[in-house]
């Protein structure tokens, strides 16, 4: 899931394997553990995810970002251009 579908698949996907993309991440969640059957990927400038880094568990994949514009780092539009 991508943003909100992201946030709503780590709740509902507890017993299956998920990736989430750019999933929003807010101070509520900081230390947080991440199960081990949920892969996230963000891309290193995007705001929703900012606090990714401080929740425990697996660690996510970061995408370096191409831009400065949070829009564009967080829209589905970048995903062509990062494979």
């Amino acid at each position: 899931g991508h943003s909100l579908g992201a946030g709503i698949a780590e709740e509902v996907g507890k017993k299956t394997n998920i990736t989430t993309l750019n999933k929003p991440v807010g101070l509520h969640n900081v230390n947080k553990k991440v199960r081990t059957n949920q892969k996230d990927i963000k891309t290193s400038f995007d705001a929703i995810s900012v606090f990714r880094p401080f929740q425990k568990g697996n660690k996510s994949t970061v995408i370096k970002s191409k831009s400065w514009n949070p829009l564009k780092e967080h829209s589905l539009k970048f995903y062509g251009t990062y494979k």
